[in-house]
């Protein structure tokens, strides 16, 4: 069995740590491959692993990625977190565009309606939900959606904060679609001194190590990574063992939302869990 993932992100690793755990119970060795994100790669990847004669393949495909069903090799697959688009395949993936929704209704809460959301490439689809959720509860609640904003690396985190904070009205909370951008915001609220949640209210998306040690707290989307990569495993496994075919599903498995101070909550780790949608 294989996985393939973009690599050196915190997300993916503890996926591949997940499937790794779930297919030794069951005596599968787990070969891990990256795509770093480049649809070239996926199919390349897919015709190395059939020459290996691996008995299932774990896909997160990169973005804009669409590979032919025929193209699969006759290679039992699973898609995870990323839809593998033409392939026909079941897809395991978190409710993004349900717990995005309930994340930014909790902000308006506060009374927060100037709020933003920035992240890695929207061409992403879990990114692409993300962004539906913050527009339907924003169109809930009668306010305007602000456009999407791609943050790229730390100096664009720097720049993106002061413009957002400048004008007639600025910006009052800020929401980013990934653990790895809410890192880039909260070393940029360090070097520009910004207060959360005082001068700017803040949500994560991924629930990430430092949520619990800097102070305030972070509020965040608990994302069930656990569940997902089981989900993925027993449906890859089942195609493995049973001969079966894929059933072309879409399993959507629900996000919680981790409450804490970063939004302006006074009560600390409270945790909701998400209906889908």
């Amino acid at each position: 069995m294989s996985v393939s993932r973009p690599m050196g992100r915190a997300f993916f690793s503890l996926i591949a740590h997940c499937v790794q755990q779930a297919a030794h119970a069951r005596g599968y060795l787990v070969w891990i491959a990256a795509t770093n994100d480049d649809p070239s790669s996926d199919l390349e990847l897919i015709e190395r692993m059939h020459d290996h004669h691996v008995d299932g393949l774990l896909l997160a495909s990169s973005p804009g990625s669409t590979i032919p069903l025929g193209k699969m090799g006759g290679i039992p697959t699973v898609a995870i977190d990323r839809p593998l688009r033409g392939a026909g395949v079941d897809f395991v993936t978190v409710d993004d565009r349900a717990a995005a929704r309930e994340a930014v209704s909790h902000l308006l809460q506060h009374g927060y309606k100037r709020i933003a959301i920035t992240g890695i490439d929207a061409q992403i689809g879990a990114i692409q939900e993300r962004i539906l959720g913050y527009q339907d509860a924003m169109r809930t609640a009668g306010l305007p959606a602000l456009p999407y904003i791609r943050c790229d690396d730390a100096a664009s985190a720097i720049q993106i904060c002061k413009t957002l904070r400048t004008g007639k009205r600025p910006v009052e909370a800020l929401f980013p679609l990934n653990g790895d951008t809410s890192v880039l915001f909260l070393e940029a609220f360090e070097e520009l001194r910004i207060s959360i949640p005082r001068d700017l209210a803040f949500f994560s998306y991924g629930d990430i190590p430092l949520s619990r040690a800097i102070r305030p707290r972070l509020s965040a989307v608990q994302q069930p990574i656990e569940a997902m990569a089981e989900q993925a495993t027993l449906r890859l496994l089942k195609q493995i063992e049973q001969k079966t075919k894929p059933s072309r599903a879409r399993i959507k498995i629900p996000a919680s939302l981790v409450i804490r101070e970063s939004c302006g909550c006074k009560r600390k780790g409270r945790i909701k869990t998400i209906p889908s949608m």
